[in-house]
């Protein structure tokens, strides 16, 4: 996992993740890092990926917001300082015609820029 490669206490300010369905449990093997250093996250998510996982996009949301504490938004939302997304709109970016396949993952604590 990325939290074994990392050594404790290094800061890490931003990560992107293209793991071509893969990023559920690549955000699971960060949760350390994620938790220590809270940088922002540049993710790749489709669905036609995260289903040959068997993993759906409201897993991926929750496990960012909930375990993690971040906030989804659109790219062109968070450089916007826009609002964070909801479920149904993370969701619904995944199907045709396809709104994203890049999202932004912030830690509530970074002001503005997470919605906070």
């Amino acid at each position: 996992t990325l939290d074994d490669l990392v050594p404790e206490k290094k800061p890490i300010g931003f990560m992107k993740f293209d793991v071509e369905g893969a990023e559920l449990y690549v955000f699971q093997g960060a949760r350390r890092i994620l938790s220590e250093s809270r940088p922002i996250v540049l993710f790749e998510c489709a669905s036609s990926g995260i289903s040959g996982f068997g993993i759906t996009p409201a897993q991926i949301f929750e496990f960012i917001t909930h375990d993690l504490d971040y906030r989804v938004f659109f790219l062109k939302d968070w450089l916007a300082q826009g609002p964070p997304l909801e479920l149904p709109k993370f969701e619904s970016a995944m199907k045709y015609p396809f709104q994203a396949f890049n999202f932004v993952a912030a830690p509530r604590s970074t002001g503005a820029r997470a919605g906070a």
